[in-house]
């Protein structure tokens, strides 16, 4: 019995576990074009669960709001296509604690791991920076995903704006000036959130839903 539980132990830690977390907030819902960043995300976290399918490592798929919501993992091919059924099936919707959700997954992580942390990423930055120190130890890629329409933000004039998790409504007047304000502090939000990923060791990429998923994974992996 001794001798399984070390050829366990040692197999735990040499291979490495890959943990996929998508936002499944209302947030994610939004979406311009043929894919709102949900459907965006469901294909990127897809794309790295059949990458670790291939290397023979174990992978898990989450989703997460204010909390998160766990998939029954199982066992190679079988576990990919329940991920795929239920990413499929499922909608984006209810309010975001980042800060909450991944400090409540963290107690999960026991062994060697990859954490993909795939979101709009349109925190509260302290929270971020919080959750990448507590992540540290893991190697740890950050994938923000927006919808072409928030980076270019195309309305004008007078508009009723709505909060996608509060349904809080507001009418205003977007003038030229706003919206070049507006990109401006995204930019600021992107580069800070940049330098965030590089002080704790972890990968990071920004790409828009209309971003060829095959790029995605090339200016990921490189």
């Amino acid at each position: 019995r001794t001798d399984k539980f070390y050829i366990r132990r040692f197999e735990e830690e040499r291979n490495m576990t890959v943990h996929i977390l998508i936002d499944a907030s209302a947030s994610m819902d939004f979406g311009s074009g043929p894919h709102n960043k949900f459907d965006y995300a469901a294909m990127v976290g897809l794309g790295f669960s059949y990458m670790a399918y291939r290397n023979n490592e174990r992978f898990l798929v989450n989703t997460f709001t204010d909390k998160v919501r766990y998939v029954r993992p199982g066992k190679g091919r079988d576990q990919l296509v329940s991920f795929f059924d239920y990413l499929r099936q499922h909608h984006a919707k209810g309010k975001s604690d980042f800060k909450q959700a991944m400090n409540e997954y963290r107690k999960r992580i026991t062994t060697k791991s990859m954490i993909i942390l795939i979101s709009d990423f349109l925190y509260d930055l302290d929270e971020v920076r919080e959750v990448l120190a507590r992540y540290r130890k893991s190697e740890v890629f950050v994938i923000q995903v927006l919808d072409i329409e928030e980076r270019n933000l195309s309305v004008s004039g007078d508009i009723i704006l709505e909060d996608s998790e509060t349904e809080t409504k507001m009418r205003t007047f977007i003038s030229h000036r706003m919206k070049q304000n507006y990109q401006d502090k995204l930019q600021e939000h992107i580069y800070h959130l940049k330098d965030l990923c590089e002080e704790n060791d972890a990968s990071f990429i920004s790409v828009s839903t209309n971003t060829p998923i095959f790029e995605t994974f090339y200016h990921m992996l490189k």
